[in-house]
């Protein structure tokens, strides 16, 4: 079954918070997918990944300006906001 993730970011308020239904190791593989895309950047926005959920679906999406890598997952959950993608990729691994 899928777990009930709270994702987002602490301290900014339910307006930067997600509830994604979705299996923890699916996100965990997402997340990995387009953080792997991302390398070493110097501007702290380009170290970011969006996460926008509609439609049954869960698009991440990150850039470098010139390229943009994309993810969809299926899950439940509507709503976005923008996290560092990194970062998460290690919580999620620890979690794992």
């Amino acid at each position: 079954g899928a777990d009930l993730l709270d994702v987002g970011r602490r301290g900014q308020g339910e307006e930067s918070m997600m509830k994604i239904k979705m299996k923890s190791a699916d996100l965990a593989k997402a997340v990995k997918r387009v953080v792997a895309f991302q390398g070493s950047r110097t501007l702290p926005i380009l170290k970011m990944v969006h996460f926008k959920a509609e439609d049954g679906k869960l698009t991440l999406t990150t850039s470098d300006l010139d390229h943009e890598a994309r993810c969809d997952v299926p899950c439940g959950a509507e709503g976005m906001l923008c996290l560092d993608g990194k970062r998460l990729s290690t919580i999620l691994s620890a979690a794992g």
